[in-house]
């Protein structure tokens, strides 16, 4: 009887050290949580040159991204400007939390942005489209006052 259950217990150690996580492309990454959205947009801003096209894929209001709204021209001096602000060392989001009155449209993350070896606490305001999550607002003051 032991042996089965530590048998029983490998294979369930098996099976979940084999799960990978996917993120799913597309314009708006679909389907996926608002920490994902965050997370491949910073990863946008720091690439080598900067993914504008793909921070405004992520980039947007309830009525869609602002790659699908805006110029292209507007695209890419927007979202310039943003990652010119954000580019940084590192990143981490230390909290989620709901938009008082947009409850279920809406969710704010924090991140802890390290720029220039200065930490700074900017919040992320995400906002549904469709089945996924656009960034909204960012509190890009913190770091520019």
């Amino acid at each position: 009887m032991k042996k089965s259950t530590i048998a029983i217990g490998l294979a369930m150690l098996t099976t979940a050290a084999c799960v990978k996580e996917q993120v799913i492309g597309g314009s708006a990454g679909a389907g996926v949580a608002p920490s994902l959205v965050v997370e491949r947009f910073m990863r946008a801003v720091n690439m080598n040159p900067t993914d504008l096209h793909g921070m405004g894929n992520l980039f947007g209001t309830s009525e869609g991204s602002a790659a699908e709204k805006w110029p292209r021209a507007e695209v890419e001096s927007r979202m310039f400007a943003i990652a010119r602000e954000l580019k940084h060392q590192d990143f981490e989001i230390t909290s989620q939390q709901l938009v008082p009155g947009r409850t279920g449209e809406a969710t704010q993350l924090m991140l802890r942005i390290k720029i220039q070896n200065n930490n700074f606490n900017v919040p992320f305001i995400l906002t549904r489209y469709k089945d996924t999550w656009l960034i909204e607002q960012i509190g890009i003051d913190v770091i520019t006052r």
